[in-house]
């Protein structure tokens, strides 16, 4: 049997190539990824198709006249948005939208323009689920005990990693969170909105319900625990709602 070099040869280079193939196509694949990640680019959970492109979804409320508002506010900072009649939890509710788009980039860097956006509106967000009465109660008779204690970080990163399972332990639930003052804002009706710092600039949680008196002892850069309902996220964004300075 005769021994060809140059077969042995070529059958080594493609065998190589192959090897190489295997190993840096999931390797150019997490590149990906994370580039869309620094980039903004929203997940497929966060887009859906509409007429003229892509939407991001933005929240939903639970009514029109509060989806009106988030829109105006939308458009006043230059970006596209709508919303569209939902039922959620057997009941109407209103989805708000920011788009279309044409291409993931333009969805992707509108999602963090639209980070910035107070949603502070009447009724505030919904998401999917109501706040649970036991919550609410807890909140009112101004106990502690059985809440769940985290910092803003430690929410912030169990959204990002499942958000279905985030929801499952913290939406609805009295928490105790701790973390550090980024923004105190003023929103609509003067109602104040303080951001937490939770990682980059962009990872934040969002406290809503302080009152104006307590808005304005707050410092930007201090360390506070709120005692709050968990309300789910908005574009990532963990939500908390009748909160109080603990």
């Amino acid at each position: 049997m005769s021994y060809n070099h140059g077969l042995v040869k070529g059958l080594s280079r493609v065998k190589a190539k192959a090897i190489f193939m295997l190993l840096a196509v999931p390797l150019f694949a997490e590149a990906f990824e994370l580039s869309a990640q620094r980039t903004g680019a929203p997940s497929r959970s966060e887009t859906r198709s509409v007429p003229g492109g892509l939407a991001v979804t933005f929240g939903a409320y639970a009514t029109r006249s509060d989806a009106e508002v988030v829109v105006a506010r939308l458009r006043t900072a230059g970006l596209p948005g709508f919303h569209r009649l939902s039922t959620i939890n057997a009941s109407d509710a209103w989805r708000v939208y920011v788009g279309p788009f044409t291409n993931d980039a333009d969805a992707g860097n509108a999602r963090l323009r639209a980070l910035a956006i107070r949603t502070d509106v009447r009724a505030d967000i919904i998401q999917v689920d109501a706040i649970q009465a036991e919550g609410r109660k807890a909140l009112v008779g101004g106990r502690t005990e059985g809440w769940t204690r985290i910092d803003a970080v430690d929410l912030f990163r169990a959204y990002a990693d499942n958000e279905v399972l985030a929801n499952q332990l913290y939406k609805g639930r009295a928490l105790l969170v701790t973390g550090e003052v980024r923004l105190i804002q003023s929103g609509i009706n003067g109602r104040p909105l303080v951001v937490l710092l939770a990682g980059s600039r962009f990872d934040t949680v969002h406290v809503n319900g302080l009152s104006i008196a307590e808005a304005t002892e707050l410092v930007k850069g201090q360390s506070l625990t709120v005692a709050c309902v968990g309300a789910g996220s908005v574009i990532g964004t963990p939500q908390l709602r009748e909160c109080i300075l603990h």
